[in-house]
């Protein structure tokens, strides 16, 4: 034998005793099988898995998972963050696509990524046929009642400071999130944040809209509530009727008019939850049906004088039906929540606002704050376009039925038909929230119920200016085409004299753009006219002492798309956009790391964060204070 053959096998001989020696990282993954496909959704079974890769450098893996159709589009794309060692133990489950497939062949994809020495490793594949092209043929005609277009990326500017690599808080109106042990998705993208100059800063709320003409759906007369305890049979609505509508004209801007004699009394309240019965809903139900008793408690602790109904709405022809009327009985309440069943979509459109517009037909007090709870998965077909409602018809009917303030909580991310829920909830002092998991969606959903059951603003009150630009215009009367006389900053304390006035008609009639306005007093005695939210954002919050907002602020730039959040993590919930760079913000105060800025966060104001390396701020941010966090 020769002697470098026999080197050869010596050497192999050194290479396989070696091997063992070294401990080789590998992302565990145990039992996962994908045991149904749909075009739009798939079930997985039990699983487990462990993470043993250290790819970013800091004690954790980043990796993904990603479904994609033979089109090339992202059906969904979860990106995921853990720490080194970390064990999950997921159950079955369904993932829900954020789009539905166009082409027959669909890929499930996971990977843990390329980082600190360690090469990309394919954790998981799977690719099948299933015949979406015929539902997408049938979808294609199916939008939502206002079709908005999403905002296209600025263009990239060299940034003024080059950045180390880090993980990227989205910048797109699209949400990133870690996921919970309930596996659920999230939505990602991997856009790259720029630097962009800092633009000139001046007063802002929204920019003006176009006119159109409007379609009252005022409420019809609903059957008086028993005291019978609930049956299984829920009632449909019938055809949606027309009644005159509270508008009158003053000028050349027609408005809703609610005077302070017919603010509502300060105990009595009226709730409606309006829920889906979609099985994409079926584990978000699960989880308030198991807090009911907490969601009760809530209403107590608010009001001695509550009452709470329930409307159900279905995928397909069925529509809502009114499950419970108005009551206060906890013991049918909760029954009735129990009861409750899903059913399949399979890609059907449901009908969202004809199931708001039956809420908003039942009768409601009018001495009680009011409020509408919508639960709903947030696709874009939501809001199907043989409805017989516009979201300004939901809008003028919350208004006419004297004040209902509409609350929405989403499972999913649709960029259109979340800004149809925002629509709503700025026209009537309402709010959005996108939860991040099925696993955190019960607390979420109680801490939307503190704004539920909370106090709001209402005219005779003091409050404080929260605009989260840190400025915000005072106009001549309730409209965006009204002068502007004047600037309020945040952590103005300022009189509520009148509201809420709803736009109904005027150049600015978009539906997007329907604001609710409140006519202030400033601490010089200036009197006009402001909007209660804008985008999902609250512009004036009731006025508290101990808890007053700091006029201290600091100006910042976004460079591209920024998530709002409700605590600085990416796990906590997105409660609103700022789609495109070079807005102005206004920071309060930080938390965090500086010195790692996708550890970093701003707070704007209370529950309103974002992540520092989303944004560019002035220098003397620095020494704002540091949050104290819960």
């Amino acid at each position: 034998m020769s002697r470098p053959l026999l080197m050869l096998i010596g050497l192999f001989i050194v290479a396989c005793w070696l091997l063992p020696a070294g401990t080789v990282s590998a992302f565990e993954l145990n039992d996962f099988e994908i045991t149904a496909w749909r075009c739009d959704s798939l079930d997985f079974s039990d699983f487990s898995y462990a993470v043993d890769r250290d790819n970013t450098g800091n004690g954790q893996e980043t990796y993904f998972l990603e479904i994609t159709d033979g089109a090339g589009n992202i059906l969904l794309h979860q990106e995921n963050l853990k720490p080194v060692g970390a064990a999950n133990t997921p159950e079955a489950n369904t993932l829900v696509f954020d789009q539905p497939a166009a082409d027959n062949e669909l890929t499930f994809v996971w990977i843990s990524r390329e980082g600190n020495d360690f090469d990309e490793q394919l954790v998981f594949t799977e690719t099948v046929t299933v015949d979406c092209e015929t539902e997408a043929t049938a979808r294609a005609s199916i939008t939502p009642t206002v079709t908005l277009t999403p905002t296209d990326a600025p263009p990239t500017v060299t940034p003024t400071a080059t950045r180390t690599a880090r993980p990227t808080e989205t910048n797109a109106p699209t949400e990133t999130d870690v996921p919970t042990e309930t596996f659920t998705p999230t939505i990602t993208s991997e856009a790259t944040a720029t630097r962009t100059p800092r633009p000139t800063r001046t007063a802002t709320d929204v920019t003006t809209a176009t006119e159109a003409t409007p379609t009252i759906m005022p409420p019809t007369a609903s059957s008086t509530p028993t005291e019978e305890p609930p049956t299984a049979t829920a009632t449909s609505l019938a055809e949606p009727t027309t009644i005159p509508s509270m508008c009158e004209v003053a000028g050349n801007i027609v408005v809703s008019k609610n005077e302070a004699s017919d603010i509502a009394a300060a105990d009595a309240l009226d709730v409606v939850f309006v829920l889906g019965t979609n099985n994409g809903l079926a584990d978000e139900l699960a989880k308030i049906q198991a807090r009911a008793p907490q969601i009760f408690n809530m209403l107590d602790a608010a009001s001695s004088d509550w009452r709470a109904a329930i409307v159900l709405y279905t995928p397909g022809t069925s529509g809502s039906s009114l499950l419970l009327d108005f009551r206060s009985e906890r013991r049918d309440l909760q029954a009735s929540l129990s009861g409750i069943v899903t059913v399949n979509r399979t890609g059907q459109p449901v009908d969202v606002l004809e199931a708001v517009a039956h809420a908003l037909q039942l009768p409601w007090r009018p001495s009680a704050r009011k409020a509408i709870v919508m639960v709903s998965d947030g696709f874009n077909t939501d809001f199907a376009l043989d409805s017989p409602y516009s979201p300004i018809d939901i809008i003028q009917a919350a208004s006419d039925a004297g004040n209902v303030h509409i609350f929405s909580i989403l499972s999913r991310n649709d960029a259109n038909a979340r800004q149809n829920y925002v629509t709503m909830a700025d026209a009537t002092d309402g709010e959005v929230i996108s939860t991040p998991s099925v696993g955190l969606y019960g607390d979420t959903f109680l801490r939307l119920m503190t704004h539920v059951t909370g106090p709001w603003v209402e005219a005779g009150q003091q409050a404080q200016i929260s605009s989260l630009e840190g400025i915000l215009a005072l106009r001549t009367v309730p409209s965006l085409n009204g002068n502007i006389i004047g600037n309020v900053r945040r952590g103005d304390v300022v009189s509520v004299l009148s509201g809420p006035m709803l736009i109904c008609d005027s150049n600015a009639r978009e539906a997007e753009r329907q604001l609710s306005w409140w006519q202030i007093e400033t601490d010089t005695g200036l009197i006009g006219w402001i909007p209660g939210r804008v985008n999902n954002e609250p512009q004036m919050v009731l006025y508290d002492e101990e808890h007053a907002l700091s006029s201290e602020v600091c100006q910042m730039t976004t460079i591209g798309t920024v998530n709002i959040r409700r605590r600085p993590t990416t796990l906590a919930e997105r409660v609103s956009v700022r789609a495109g760079g070079n807005q102005t913000l206004a920071a309060s105060a930080q938390y965090g790391n500086p010195a790692v800025e996708w550890e970093h966060w701003w707070q704007l104001i209370e529950g309103y964060w974002v992540r520092a390396d989303t944004v560019l701020e002035e220098e003397a941010c620095i020494s704002l204070p540091y949050a104290e966090l819960p």
